[in-house]
């Protein structure tokens, strides 16, 4: 048996067994904290009450979500790095009195910071729950529903991987013998350790991810779940342009043959749906990291929650239509029966109704925000729409 997997009592002197059950008193404190935290902020929901606020109390509120992406996340990264290294077990064992001191003061910075962001949340988030696409927040930026609903979701994550970070910092701290309690479960001590690192990432994770959400722009925000989507628009590309021009070169003797469209009409139809599937995908592509994103847009516009949820939800309509007209041309091309003309005139009329949402939102409340000589995506975005029949 290794020293460091020895019970307490075998392994440990006991000059240290103070400090160290101090320590641990405090992380199980900061722990309930969290959880009451997770619980006050479950319970809440982002900017009912907004409207029915001042103005200054509205700037006031907008001040306080300044001070968490600047200061109150930023101090909370700090501390949590600054505790986990306090007590990785190749430091904590060369000088234990330093190492548990050093995790003693940054709990007490954890309590102070947490408590902060306690009493700015609750500020910011409050009242029964509501729906988070409210059409009347144009004007409020930062206090948007939609904005401070996802803020509260991140942050709801991170209060879970804090509560697991104290919890196994205070099981840790006891398996190597620093306290006069024994731990309830025998654990390797570099297990233990291995255990700490993912809540501590995670939430790290977490916070990088809120302060980023909090300096996004709307448009930022809005596309936020849109790397799934686009990939899902992907794969009925493929589907049609091998239907037109399948491989006949099988290399793998277990794969199936490719479906060939051999109906003259079925070919038309795939022939003109896939520069259209294509100009979508490149209309979302130019709104994407690589794209319009990337130009100066400012953080606010005048959207309103409703209108960024459609945009977040945009292309997940679309790859269902587009799925559709894959599935009806397949249909169409082996001549059955029920397959009429009017299903594929209604999934092509609900394609180009979804796409028009996310193209008058862009032109009505993006592009005008964008200085001119940043023009070569915005013309990109404007020929697709004309291209499409969207604009005249």
């Amino acid at each position: 048996m290794s020293e460091s997997d020895r019970p307490p009592d075998e392994r440990s002197d006991q000059r240290y067994w103070h400090l160290g059950d101090l320590v641990t008193y405090g992380l199980r404190r900061l722990r309930q904290n969290m959880i009451q935290q997770r619980m006050e902020l479950d319970q809440t929901s982002a900017g009912e009450l907004v409207s029915a606020l001042s103005a200054s109390e509205v700037e006031s509120q907008q001040d306080l979500l300044n001070e968490l992406q600047s200061r109150l996340l930023p101090a909370l990264q700090y501390q949590i790095t600054v505790l986990s290294l306090s007590l990785d077990p190749s430091r904590i064992q060369k000088d234990p009195a330093k190492n548990l001191n050093i995790a003693l003061k940054v709990q007490l910075e954890l309590d102070y910071t947490l408590d902060q962001l306690r009493s700015a949340v609750a500020t910011v988030c409050r009242g029964p729950a509501i729906t988070t696409n409210r059409s009347d927040d144009h004007h409020l930026k930062s206090l948007k529903s939609y904005r401070l609903h996802h803020l509260k979701t991140k942050l709801l994550s991170l209060y879970q991987r804090l509560c697991d970070t104290f919890v196994l910092a205070s099981e840790l701290i006891q398996q190597m013998g620093f306290t006069s309690e024994l731990p309830k479960n025998l654990h390797q001590t570099d297990v233990l350790r291995r255990c700490l690192d993912e809540p501590v990432h995670i939430a790290s994770a977490c916070i990088k991810t809120s302060i980023d959400w909090l300096n996004a722009s709307d448009l930022h925000i809005g596309q936020d779940s849109w790397n799934l989507s686009s990939a899902f628009m992907e794969d009925p590309l493929k589907d049609l342009i091998s239907r037109l021009n399948p491989l006949t070169d099988l290399t793998d003797e277990n794969q199936e043959p490719t479906i060939k469209y051999v109906r003259e009409p079925v070919i038309q139809l795939a022939k003109l749906a896939v520069p259209i599937i294509k100009l979508i995908r490149i209309f979302y592509n130019k709104l994407s990291e690589g794209g319009l994103n990337r130009e100066r847009l400012p953080r606010y516009t005048e959207m309103c929650s409703n209108q960024i949820e459609s945009l977040s939800k945009s292309p997940d309509g679309l790859c269902i239509d587009i799925r559709d007209i894959v599935v009806l041309l397949d249909l169409a091309n082996l001549n059955r029966a029920g397959v009429l003309p009017m299903a594929f005139l209604d999934v092509t009329n609900r394609l180009k109704t979804r796409f028009e949402s996310p193209m008058f939102l862009l032109l009505l409340y993006c592009i005008p925000l964008i200085p001119d000589n940043d023009g070569l995506n915005i013309q990109i975005i404007i020929r697709i729409g004309v291209s499409l029949g969207i604009i005249s």
